[in-house]
């Protein structure tokens, strides 16, 4: 689970650079960054609330076999705990990535939903200070080529 999250996580972060003003893309890039940090160093914490903080290891008490199977229960259900505050940021992050971030242009164009990636741009232009219409007129389609995916826009003769 966490691993799954943890490998999704960059490809918001492209996007989210692609559609935030300039004016406030390197601030908020950086401080985005700072949740890797944050969380590498939560990592220990996490660990030591739930799987290291067992002070009750008395030895005359690992001889009872009842004794024995709650600690099992309790490392299995500490581990579980740990797991799950792993991937905590990771739900967090999807559930804001569904909420904020535009769906992905290339996904858009193969499933014919020229128009909503059309739209899509026009938005980021704005939010990076352009004019949308003439970034991207109204004469503008996107192509869907699978041949050449660098070229996503071109004109129609009227």
């Amino acid at each position: 689970m966490v691993g799954f999250g943890v490998g999704g996580l960059t490809v918001p972060y492209d996007a989210l650079g692609e559609f935030m003003p300039n004016s406030r893309r390197g601030t908020n890039m950086l401080a985005t960054s700072f949740f890797w940090t944050t969380g590498s160093l939560l990592v220990p914490l996490f660990a030591w609330l739930t799987l290291g903080n067992n002070n009750n290891n008395n030895s005359a008490n690992n001889n009872n076999s009842n004794n024995n199977n709650e600690q099992e229960q309790d490392e299995y259900y500490n581990w579980r705990s740990f797991v799950m505050l792993c991937w905590l940021p990771s739900i967090v992050s999807t559930a804001l990535g569904i909420c904020f971030l535009p769906e992905a242009l290339p996904w858009l164009l193969t499933r014919g939903k020229h128009e909503k990636a059309l739209k899509i741009l026009r938005e980021g232009a704005a939010k990076n200070g352009k004019d949308p219409y003439l970034t991207f007129p109204e004469i503008i389609r996107l192509i869907d080529d699978h041949n050449n995916t660098n070229n996503l826009a071109t004109t129609e003769e009227e």
